[in-house]
């Protein structure tokens, strides 16, 4: 009886402290978080006005563009991560629960991605990349559940429930190539980019 109680005074104490903290380096991670929504919603579109006739580079322009977008994005991150290694982390429940959040879908994202590769190397058709978008916003979703309990604001969950219907509705576009890059292309921009910058503001004047 007497351990049930130390438990439930533990829980409890967690519990307050996910609510009573707030994470840092909101500004950060918006930067990050809002730069790949434009980059990659950028490229995106590219791609889908080049299947609409308008690829200035041929056939090329996929390739080109994909490698221009990841190059670029790594590239920022390279710079945030140099020019502010010596910030302080985020501390406290919160913030590194919100951190473990983010970086786990990150590293989820990033083994799928690599699954993904190998079975194509496999045999498996290039058009098996078609289902990694819809993997990567169900992935989205759980974080931005668990961001949601965290920052504790009514856009969070928007971002959420988004993620989860951007996830259930992409596979009835599988059929429609160039209409599920329109809709991936405003997929990035709403869910990632204007959250990022959500995030980035909220940093700044805090």
């Amino acid at each position: 009886m007497t351990m049930d109680a130390d438990t439930a005074r533990e829980d409890l104490a967690f519990l307050k402290a996910i609510v009573a903290e707030r994470p840092v380096n909101l500004q950060l991670a918006g930067l990050l978080y809002g730069s790949a929504g434009v980059i990659y919603g950028v490229q995106t579109l590219i791609c889908a006005l080049a299947m609409s006739g308008y690829a200035i580079l041929g056939e090329a322009t996929y390739g080109i563009s994909a490698l221009v977008a990841n190059i670029g994005y790594l590239a920022l991150v390279l710079v945030v991560e140099l020019t502010n290694r010596k910030r302080p982390r985020a501390k406290g429940t919160a913030g590194r629960a919100l951190t473990a959040a983010f970086a786990g879908v990150g590293i989820a994202n990033g083994v799928t991605a690599i699954g993904f590769g190998l079975a194509n190397l496999n045999g498996f058709p290039t058009d098996i990349w078609m289902l990694f978008p819809i993997i990567v916003c169900a992935f989205q979703g759980a974080c931005w559940f668990i961001a949601s309990f965290i920052i504790r604001r009514g856009w969070t969950w928007a971002v959420s429930i988004g993620w989860y219907l951007s996830a259930a509705g992409l596979p009835l576009l599988v059929a429609s190539t160039l209409s599920y890059m329109y809709a991936l292309s405003a997929i990035l921009f709403l869910l990632l980019g204007a959250p990022g910058y959500i995030m980035w503001r909220a940093g700044r004047n805090s």
